[in-house]
């Protein structure tokens, strides 16, 4: 090729071209990379705060433990609305959140539930040999999830898909 040609002042297409910035094929994969990570993160967290919901809602039915027992000890039943007897199965919508645990009892109320998804299911107890199970439903796209408490002090989850 002639030099004159070589050393012309033609127009340069691309920034590229004189070494500064980034062709689109960069930028795309780049901007592939982030969307992957992002979407792993946001499944992350999502998992993390449904985990974290269901924490706060055991420790709240671990430490209703001592005043169910102190309920049935003192010969009374535990109660769901306004001082009467649970009736189970309870209503999904007909929830006792925030009503007395037991007649005599005004201090503990049922925690509140219904921000996690669950809701009472059901709740009995027998003042003679004082014992007591209260269940808790939640029901989301791949099944049914149950979490129950008893007078042995724990609380167990258990899992039903659909």
């Amino acid at each position: 090729m002639p030099k004159a040609i070589l050393n012309s002042k033609l127009p340069k297409n691309t920034l590229r071209e004189n070494g500064v910035g980034f062709t689109l094929l960069e930028l795309l994969i780049v901007m592939a990379i982030i969307g992957t990570l992002s979407s792993i993160g946001i499944i992350s967290y999502n998992h993390y705060k449904e985990k974290a919901k269901y924490t706060v809602l055991v420790l709240n039915l671990d430490n209703l433990y001592a005043p169910i027992i102190l309920c049935l000890e003192n010969g009374e039943e535990l109660t769901c609305f306004k001082g009467d007897p649970c009736v189970n199965p309870i209503d999904e919508f007909d929830t006792p959140e925030g009503e007395p645990l037991c007649p005599s009892d005004l201090v503990n109320v049922w925690p509140e539930v219904s921000q996690t998804g669950y809701y009472y299911q059901n709740i009995t107890s027998n003042p003679n040999d004082k014992t007591f199970r209260i269940e808790l439903k939640k029901t989301d796209g791949q099944g049914d999830h149950f979490i129950t408490c008893t007078e042995s002090e724990t609380c167990e989850y258990m899992y039903g898909p659909r």
